[in-house]
């Protein structure tokens, strides 16, 4: 009972952005595909071998092969802040900070930025300010229209 208090009360923290629809993830895709909602099953568990923490479904921006056996399906070990796993992975582990519209989706992150993530060897989480955070992905129909679009 304990621990479903503290596993609700970490993901209602950490679940900061309004409900949206998500685009596709895959390895390289820029968000998750899940509608958020302030509950410990939307949440995804990031474990080390030792310790674990929770970030909102929507916030990984890269997972690059071979990192998904940092995300698990039920906690082992101790959990720890978000800041305090951050600190002990960056190995593996990494935040790309964003901005609360781009976290909306009412502005895209920079395509350059996107593809500079995806190159990475680290998982990367965004964040707003320091908090994990999902990031929606924008309405074609709100970003404006560039030559290649005309």
């Amino acid at each position: 009972m304990k621990a479903a208090l503290i596993l609700c009360g970490l993901a209602c923290a950490v679940t900061t952005a309004l409900a949206r629809p998500q685009a596709n993830v895959s390895s390289q895709t820029s968000s998750a595909a899940m509608v958020e909602t302030n509950s410990p099953y939307d949440s995804i568990i990031l474990h080390d071998g030792t310790n674990w923490t929770l970030v909102p479904q929507g916030a990984l921006l890269h997972v690059p092969e071979g990192m998904l056996e940092h995300i698990v399906d039920r906690p082992l070990g101790n959990m720890m802040s978000w800041k305090e796993f951050l600190d002990r992975n960056q190995a593996w582990l990494g935040a790309e900070s964003v901005t609360l519209r781009q976290a909306e989706g009412s502005e895209a992150i920079h395509a350059s930025r996107i593809d500079y993530l995806h190159r990475q060897a680290r998982m990367i989480v965004a964040v707003c300010p320091d908090a994990p955070v999902v990031v929606s992905a924008p309405d074609p129909g709100d970003l404006p229209q560039t030559a290649q679009m005309r």
